[in-house]
């Protein structure tokens, strides 16, 4: 097993930054089209909640910035980088 010790940059965002971008996401399961265009910024220093009712796209919206579940199309951006690149 390889062990790396090169040291890379973490990317940081100032307050009142975007630290996490969502432009034109959209979601779809089998055909049905379950986040239609969701476009969302949130900056950092910002306290973000996701609110809505049982099977309104909260779960899937934190799997795709973690890319547990690739969004359908559209771009996320975690501090102007690109998740998907």
């Amino acid at each position: 097993m390889a062990v790396s010790t090169e040291k890379h940059a973490t990317p940081t965002a100032k307050d009142g930054e975007p630290i996490i971008r969502f432009e034109h996401v959209q979601q779809s399961f089998d055909g049905n089209v379950v986040i239609p265009d969701l476009n969302l910024t949130i900056n950092a220093g910002e306290l973000f909640v996701l609110v809505g009712t049982s099977g309104s796209g909260k779960t899937t919206t934190l799997k795709m910035i973690n890319q547990l579940q690739p969004q359908s199309d559209g771009k996320i951006f975690i501090i102007d980088d690109n998740i998907q690149e």
